[in-house]
């Protein structure tokens, strides 16, 4: 990195960091934390002036605000291969056949640019057995095509948005559907609680698995057989650092990409606990809470994260609510917006709103019936979108929970 790297370069002359580290410790001690935000603004710095052939890629921006990075080409098929290997621990090989229920967007460019990439994604589809289903659109009708399609389909995967195969499951079991060849569906990009997991079990049949990746580096953890979240150590390191809210960003280094070494990298995920280093194999991971700006904050410093919001909903809305989402203001007041299972069978809004209110230490709640919640761009949903990202700094360790 500081060989051919200059950002690199400059940040360890400016610290006078040592040219290699004897131990880990060594390393995290001394290296600083990069920020995305500053990835974002300066991405041409990281790229190595002597790169491997690869290419950029752009990520989701599902927060508003993509950025940039490069990666080599033989990082790229590492993490592929890493992949296959995973999904052939829940029965699925390398060429067996597979649906994404994922976003289309790159699909749509116009020009030769938007040919060339239509052109080529149809010949990998082809080659590797692939069925893409758009997650764009989820209405009831969707969901009923996209399932008449997998039944003819048989695949033996889903890969999918987690919002996206739980609507999907839900309208799988009003359906009755079933899919015998399905052997695995793995869900990944947002947080998904335990009755989201077993509500896609439930409706497809086949066990439900989470993926943590993103576009800077790939696939980071997934679910092991035992159902522990394993981090795949030979890709990335990764460090779990204590927030002012007893909470842990998740920071990374990855491992195998020289042409663009991103080394400490906050990429702006939270957990609830440390990560856990056993006697053997890899490291676990409990879980990923979502983004800074996923998570709600109280007037008194109290931090709940998307899943405390899906408990209630699923206690006591689950026969009306198709999907939800809370913004957060700066005030700290809330908006819940509602999408109905059936515009016939609507909640007592006044109790709902009592029940979110209680949750986030009585802050004010309004509840809007909307006809539709509509998704980032890159097709995800977001259950929760605060304007706060941090705890208000008269917290005490006292009063975090």
């Amino acid at each position: 990195a500081i060989t051919y790297v200059p950002s690199y370069r400059r940040i360890q002359a400016e610290l006078g960091l040592p040219k290699h580290f004897e131990a880990i410790e060594e390393y995290t001690s001394s290296v600083p934390v990069l920020q995305k935000s500053f990835l974002r603004a300066n991405s041409q710095d990281f790229l190595s002036e002597k790169p491997q052939p690869g290419r950029w890629h752009r990520t989701s921006g599902s927060t508003g605000r993509p950025l940039m990075v490069f990666r080599g080409h033989e990082a790229h098929h590492e993490m592929l291969r890493t992949n296959y290997r995973y999904y052939r621990m829940w029965g699925h090989d390398i060429f067996d056949r597979m649906v994404f229920l994922w976003h289309m967007t790159p699909t749509n460019t116009p020009g030769i640019r938007g040919k060339t990439a239509r052109s080529r994604e149809f010949i990998e589809d082809k080659l590797r057995n692939r069925m893409r289903l758009p997650a764009q659109r989820l209405g009831t009708k969707d969901l009923q095509r996209d399932l008449e399609k997998i039944s003819e389909f048989r695949p033996s995967a889903i890969y999918s948005y987690s919002r996206a195969a739980y609507l999907l499951a839900l309208e799988a079991k009003k359906q009755g559907f079933q899919c015998p060849s399905l052997k695995v569906i793995n869900i990944t990009s947002e947080p998904a609680s335990e009755h989201v997991i077993r509500t896609i079990q439930e409706g497809l049949g086949a066990p439900c698995i989470v993926q943590y990746g993103c576009v800077e580096f790939g696939f980071i953890a997934g679910h092991w057989p035992d159902r522990t979240m394993r981090v795949r150590e030979d890709l990335v390191l990764l460090e779990t650092l204590l927030r002012p809210d007893t909470h842990f960003d998740v920071v990374l280094t990855n491992l195998n990409n020289p042409s663009f070494p991103l080394l400490r990298y906050d990429i702006g995920d939270v957990t609830d606990q440390p990560i856990v280093v056993p006697e053997s194999g890899f490291s676990i991971l409990k879980n990923i809470s979502g983004r800074c700006g996923d998570l709600l904050y109280t007037p008194a410093g109290r931090c709940l994260h998307p899943t405390v919001i899906d408990e209630l909903f699923e206690e006591n809305y689950f026969k009306y609510v198709r999907r939800f989402q809370i913004h957060q203001r700066a005030d700290y007041s809330i908006l819940a917006l509602i999408e109905l299972n059936d515009a016939d069978n609507v909640p007592d809004c006044q109790q709902l709103a009592k029940h979110l209110s209680v949750q986030v230490d009585d802050c004010p709640v309004e509840v809007e019936i909307v006809a539709k919640i509509e998704q980032t761009t890159a097709g995800k949903h977001r259950n929760v979108i605060s304007e706060i990202t941090a705890t208000p700094p008269t917290a005490t360790s006292q009063q975090l929970g």
